[in-house]
């Protein structure tokens, strides 16, 4: 089947549109990576849906870092204070945290449509 293109998630996802044409070469290398862990054998006519979901996920993230809404902040450390200034980190906020599906709303749609084609396996007993 198809691979998605920047055309579809900028469809889809409109807020990133601007994004997306001024960062072509991030959002190709955002597509073929999506290209790879999104294929036809698991996904099967829901692939193109997946990918351009999980793209806009990946896109929306890289959007944010470049908004400066990015904390950056890892590890146990929840609060900081120096002066006057005080800055408290999300929970969840961690180095694997920066990917978790459920940080966009495109992230969450992918996490549906990958329950809906969750493919299920025997196990044989000799």
């Amino acid at each position: 089947m198809a691979d998605t293109t920047a055309e579809n998630i900028s469809l889809v996802a409109p807020e990133l549109a601007d994004f997306i044409s001024r960062n072509d070469c991030l959002v190709d290398l955002i597509l073929a990576d999506v290209a790879g862990q999104v294929e036809y054998e698991i996904y099967g006519s829901k692939e193109e849906m997946a990918q351009r979901y999980l793209a806009a996920h990946y896109i929306t993230l890289a959007k944010q870092g470049e908004d400066g809404l990015s904390s950056g902040a890892s590890g146990p450390v929840r609060s900081e204070k120096v002066g006057d200034v005080q800055v408290e980190y999300n929970a969840s906020s961690s180095i694997s945290g920066l990917t978790r599906l459920d940080t966009t709303k495109y992230g969450a749609l992918f996490t549906q449509i990958r329950r809906m084609v969750n493919v299920g396996f025997n196990v044989y007993t000799p």
